[in-house]
């Protein structure tokens, strides 16, 4: 199969000039658009990534927004965070993993090189 970089990933309808191929492989790459894991919590934080949890305006009060905040700008610099994410009240937490796809998986029809 020929796949040109205008082909279009079918799990986010996006260009694969869009998305970056796993390392010493010719056909995985990963997707950009990340698939949710489980379902959406709502309570105390349970992700691992502050950026995947919202906290509720009405419910937290303007310090817990403020260090959601301050959480969320340290851990985009260091991907890791010491602090207690308790402090940062209550919302929704969304859980979500990269995807990896095997190019020959879901090939376009129209991009097969067929030899008779």
């Amino acid at each position: 199969m020929d796949f040109q970089s205008t082909d279009i990933c079918y799990h986010c309808h996006q260009e694969f000039a869009d998305h970056n191929y796993i390392t010493d492989s010719i056909d995985l790459y990963t997707c950009p658009e990340l698939t949710q894991v489980g379902p959406t919590h709502y309570g105390h934080p349970t992700t691992h990534d502050p950026n995947n949890f919202l906290p509720d305006p009405e419910m937290c009060s303007p310090e817990e927004l403020e260090e959601h905040a301050r959480i969320v700008a340290y851990y985009n610099i260091h991907k890791t965070f010491p602090l207690n994410m308790k402090a940062v009240g209550i919302g929704v937490s969304v859980n979500y993993k990269q995807t990896c796809f095997k190019l020959a998986n879901n090939p376009n029809p129209s991009q097969i090189n067929f030899e008779f």
